[in-house]
């Protein structure tokens, strides 16, 4: 919004991250020497106190809105998913926030390569890490191993887990609870973040099943997983007891899931006269479909079936074009236009030896107040990422002295949500679920964030807070290793093999970003979300 010719420093928004923070801290650190500075605040005169959001010359007590001073701003987060993560290194390094992780899993893992991981468990190493090393001793925040299992406007509860070893009978053993560097070194602060429930208040921390985490700011970055399987992506919490092996909330356990899908798939390989069916022709069932054929091709028939007319509905007509004659090609069978109630797909399911089911996404918002839900169970966030009250829950008399907009906005502004547990109210098509948006989305919270320094209410500031532009829509689509399909938007821009290089640059550099290492650093810094 700046004039010309200051409007053009945007431009080196395309200057790697590293570099900018270095310019920026070596001013910050110098400007009093170069510009001087006063020993009293500046009084407003009539024109600069125009510009103030709120009267200069109001008295009295701040609004409930603002926050209590203190050295350290409390900020949770819930799940440590990519846009999580990406959140996580972000604030870390500020000396203004108190940062504390909430994530039920022990690791972190590239979901998009999860399925070769399956049909080729070698390259499972190179698509998980332990979160605690990075968390906790790289970034320097807190990291409690758990769910959320409700969240209010200032607090959550959360339910431990257990590596060895977490069931929903309250008698699992207690996971990973970890203070920030600066919490556990008592650098001058009082945050009182995580603190045992009333109920246990002569117990000591670390023995609690449950604990609760007072906070200031919240990003909820729960994300989503399917309701037929836990094989693509973990749910947010167990239905079950999990123990031992079968625990795929700790690393070992997860990689020995899908080792024992790929001994199955092993088995099936060797009778020859198998048939798996695949339930599904979205991103998830095409790519399964392919690393199957390619992987095991002994096994005699594959069966891909959707009720749209085509694969890859949401992709652009050449990408469903490509993929279709990919499977022809590879003797995969397509079954598509048909409900899966038909009498032919019941008794394609009668006569698999396996069948998975790529369909029935549900988002991991079990814990958020139903007042902030819409139809689906998505959070409702507006373009600035802050958590909505649904339309039904707003107080009239809110909406007659602030508009709807402004008393619309939950938990006065500071809870925002984040990627594929949201839905963005007025977007038109809605955003995508996938990595990338998720990043933008978590890349406007931060700069929000960090604008909340210098704001006194953050339910009432239009047009000051970051909010969400014109994304850049990338899908990437594998079809075995060595072929796939790259789209931008609405064109299909590269297939086959220089496709795949490109998936497997991404690969690796993410990895390396969300392991905080110089390399994917530098990478992603350079690649713009808007």
């Amino acid at each position: 919004n700046l004039r010309s010719p200051y409007c053009y420093l945007s431009h080196f928004d395309w200057t790697p991250e590293f570099i900018r923070e270095t310019v920026y801290n070596t001013v910050a650190a110098n400007r009093y020497n170069a510009l001087g500075h006063s020993d009293a605040c500046q009084r407003p005169n009539p024109e600069m106190r125009a510009r103030f959001l709120h009267s200069t010359a109001v008295k009295g007590p701040r609004p409930d809105a603002t926050i209590p001073p203190r050295v350290r701003r409390r900020l949770l987060i819930v799940g440590c998913g990519p846009a999580g993560l990406f959140i996580a290194k972000k604030m870390a390094p500020s000396k203004d926030f108190e940062v504390v992780v909430v994530e039920p899993k022990n690791f972190f893992e590239f979901t998009p390569g999860i399925l070769r991981g399956m049909c080729h468990p070698e390259a499972m190493n190179d698509l998980v890490f332990d979160l605690e090393p990075v968390l906790c001793d790289d970034l320097g925040v807190g990291y409690v191993q758990g769910a959320v299992t409700s969240l209010s406007g200032t607090k959550a509860v959360v339910r431990r887990f257990g590596n060895g070893n977490c069931g929903v009978d309250g008698e699992s053993s207690s996971g990973i609870l970890r203070l920030s560097k600066a919490a556990a070194e008592n650098q001058d602060i009082e945050t009182n973040m995580i603190v045992p429930p009333d109920a246990a208040s002569e117990k000591a921390m670390e023995d609690c099943q449950t604990v609760e985490i007072n906070f200031d700011f919240c990003v909820v970055a729960a994300g989503s997983a399917y309701t037929t399987s836990t094989l693509w992506k973990v749910p947010v919490a167990p239905e079950e007891r999990q123990e031992g092996s079968n625990n795929f909330y700790a690393k070992d356990g997860r990689i020995a899931q899908l080792s024992a899908e790929h001994s199955m798939l092993g088995s099936l390989n060797q009778h020859r006269s198998a048939r798996v069916s695949i339930f599904g022709a979205g991103l998830v069932g095409i790519e399964l479909a392919s690393e199957i054929r390619h992987y095991f091709p002994d096994i005699e028939r594959i069966s891909l079936f959707d009720p749209q007319p085509t694969v890859l509905p949401a992709l652009p007509e050449s990408a469903q074009k490509y993929a279709t004659e990919w499977m022809e090609r590879n003797n995969v069978e397509l079954i598509l236009g048909s409900d899966f109630n038909d009498e032919s797909v019941k008794d394609a399911e009668d006569t698999s030896d396996v069948i998975y089911k790529c369909v029935g996404v549900r988002v991991n918002t079990p814990f958020m107040p139903k007042d902030v839900l819409d139809a689906r169970g998505q959070i409702l966030v507006n373009n600035a990422m802050q958590v909505l009250l649904d339309d039904k829950a707003l107080d009239k008399d809110a909406v007659d002295l602030m508009g709807a907009d402004r008393a619309a906005i939950f938990g006065s502004g500071r809870i925002f949500a984040i990627g594929d547990c949201v839905s963005v109210k007025g977007a038109d098509p809605p955003y995508i679920k996938d990595t990338y948006p998720a990043e933008a989305m978590a890349e406007a919270v931060v700069a929000n964030l960090y604008k909340s320094k210098t704001i006194q209410c953050m339910a009432s500031c239009p047009g000051v807070l970051r909010e969400l532009g014109g994304l850049q829509v990338m899908t990437l689509c594998s079809l075995g290793p060595s072929d796939g399909l790259f789209c931008i938007n609405d064109r299909m821009v590269s297939w086959g093999r220089p496709a795949m290089i490109v998936k497997g640059t991404i690969e690796v550099t993410k990895m390396s970003d969300s392991r905080n290492e110089f390399l994917g650093r530098s990478f992603w810094s350079m690649v713009p979300h808007w």
